[in-house]
Parts: C-alpha cells; structure tokens; sequence
C-alpha cells in the first residue's frame, strides 16, 4: 500500500478533528501513525513534515494515555516527526515524556537541555537513561538532579562527564557510599578525580573502593599506594594513646579478659584492638582489618587462641555494629561458629601468622 496523498490525509484529519467523536480522532491517529511507521524507511524529509503536522494535529487534543502510546511507538524511530517528538518530550506527564526523552534520538543537546533545565525530576531521570550523553546535558542533570538522578547519571557509562559534574559528585558522594562507589568504578575517572574522591568518601566507602582495585598500576597504583600509607600512618596514630594505655596495664598485670570485655563492652574500639594485639602478639592493623570484616573468622581466631570465652567474644563481635548492622541471626551463627573453633586449631594459625609478620619485617 502506498503512502496517501498529502491532500488526502489533511482532508481526512479535518472531519476526523471536525467530526467531534473522540473515538473517531484516536483511531485516526492510530491509523496515520501506522503508515508512518511503515513507510519511514523510505520518506524523505518533505513526506516526514506531512506526517509531522498531521500527527501533530491529532495529538494535541488527544488523552495523557493516547500521547503515552505514541510516545512509545515514535520513541524508537530514527527518523521519526521532529515536531511531534519535541511535544512529547515535553509533556507535564512522565508517562507521555518518558519513552521519547529515554530513547528518541531525534532529540538533540539544545532539546535536552531546555526539558532538563525545566522540567521536574522524572524528566531529568529519564534523559539519564539516555544511551549517550554529552558534557553539556549532564551538567545539568548532575546540577539540578535528586539523587535519583545523579546515581542514574554516574552509573551510565555512555554518560561523558565534565570535570565540574566530576567535582559536584565527589562533593555529594561524602555523604552518599553508594554514589562514591558508582563514580570511583567508572572508566573515564581521572586519577586526579580519584584521589579526590577517595580522599572525600567515608571510610566505609573508601575501603570498598579500594579492595575493588586491588591489582591497579600505573597512576591510580600509585594514588592507591600514597593513599594507603597515609591512612595507615593516621590510623597508627589514632592508636597511640590506647596502645600505651594496654602496654602499661599488660606490664602491671592489669590487662585481661575482665578488662578487655570491659573496653569492649563500652564502644572502646580502639582499646579492645590494642589490647588484643598486645595480648596476641597480632600487629593492631591486622586485628582492626579482622574486627571489620564481615566473616569474623579471623577475630574469632584470635580471641580463641588467647583463651576468651563466648560473652566476652560477643562484646568483641558486637563491636562490629560501628561498621554494619549485625541481627540476631548473624549473632546466633557467630556463636555456634566460635563454639566450635578449637583452641588448638586457632593457636596453630596464630602462631603461624606470627611467624610469618616477623619473616615480612625481617625481609
């Protein structure tokens, strides 16, 4: 079949609008946006303003629902009515907006930044979907955008990111770990950038950063490594005060299970990891590391090996409520776990770690 007339359409449009059926409008756009769609492929741009101004005319005065339908018949369409798909694009109603402004690659940047600058956050979180975005558009949305917004944008990789929305990210990702986490994974991250966001991000987020890049080199290598250093030097010397206050009680014979239950039981953590590294012989970054993970094999190992029983090793595990929420589950498996441990078995590794540090400082 081919293509109508233009004559022919418009007429039929006139006693479609003129005819005052809602029905009879509805249909006619169905029908018109049928031939258009089955004859896209071979219209030149004089037959595509036709069916711009036809299907323009029907829509206007057509229900949020019947627009929402159009927008997503049009939205995948190369070549489909300009006109007709900046209205769409526009439209108060998510639903219409939505399909054309996700998708529709007849919308181009002077588009997407007018509806991005004007429109409301649904608008700007479909035009983050967007297969591609350029600098100029995602200025925008990472300016005006929720957090909705601003996490869709940071995890589209076909998103290019100027170095303002780079800065306004790692400005908001302090208080947000989940967006610290999409911004430092992405592939066009300066290093520069990097260790920004990294310097700026929780610690919580810092370190899962920094266990996801654990075979880096070249630049980011070396900001990983200056990064490490330096927080473990800080960290270091955090611990001073509690670890002379654990080495005078040990002399005195004051440091035991009472007391580091005690540390424990009170939120002392930097107390309870220097007391077990005294009394374990474990250097105090590798107790923290294992007072934080999320398996407490290795504490458990630990507070096994120096003799601590079951209440004092909860105090210990519940410790780990200043990084995660530990329920009752997690609770009643670390019990069953640690009952099990024999004392043996975690001296043995004890002993062998130990061995091992002093083979890595002698080296």
């Amino acid at each position: 079949m081919g293509a109508p007339s233009q004559r022919s359409l418009i007429s039929e449009v006139e006693q479609a609008i003129g005819s005052g059926s809602d029905s009879a409008r509805v249909e006619m756009l169905r029908r018109v946006t049928d031939l258009f769609i089955g004859h896209a492929d071979n219209l030149q741009d004089d037959g595509i303003e036709v069916f711009d101004d036809v299907i323009g005319r029907l829509s206007v005065v057509m229900e949020e629902a019947v627009r929402a339908e159009l927008s997503n018949r049009l939205a995948p369409v190369a070549n489909a009515p300009k006109n007709v798909i900046r209205s769409l694009a526009g439209d108060n109603s998510i639903e219409v907006a939505a399909p054309v402004l996700s998708h529709s690659t007849r919308l181009d940047d002077a588009d997407l930044v007018d509806i991005a600058s004007s429109k409301g956050q649904g608008h700007l979180l479909a035009i983050s979907t967007r297969q591609s975005l350029s600098e100029i558009v995602t200025d925008v949305l990472v300016e005006r955008g929720n957090n909705n917004v601003v996490h869709s944008v940071a995890t589209n990789q076909g998103a290019r990111l100027s170095d303002q929305s780079f800065n306004t990210m790692i400005v908001r990702a302090e208080t947000d770990d989940l967006l610290a986490g999409a911004v430092g994974i992405r592939q066009d991250i300066s290093p520069n950038h990097l260790e920004q966001l990294l310097r700026k991000a929780s610690d919580v987020a810092r370190e899962k950063l920094m266990a996801a890049m654990p075979n880096a080199n070249g630049a980011i290598g070396n900001i990983l490594a200056k990064l490490n250093d330096e927080l473990h030097k800080k960290r270091m010397h955090e611990y001073e005060p509690a670890r002379k206050l654990v080495e005078d009680m040990h002399r005195h014979g004051q440091l035991g299970e009472e007391q580091v239950g005690s540390f424990a039981g009170a939120g002392k953590v930097l107390e309870t990891v220097a007391a077990l590294s005294v009394m374990s012989g474990i250097p105090m970054d590798r107790i923290e590391r294992a007072l934080r993970e999320s398996k407490p094999d290795m504490l458990f190992m630990v507070v096994k090996a120096i003799g601590f029983k079951w209440n004092t090793t909860k105090l210990v595990y519940l410790l780990q409520n200043e990084w995660r929420r530990i329920s009752q589950q997690d609770l009643d498996n670390a019990r069953r776990g640690f009952l099990q441990l024999q004392a043996s078995t975690a001296q043995r590794i004890v002993t062998f770690l130990k061995a091992r540090q002093a083979i890595s400082k002698s080296s």
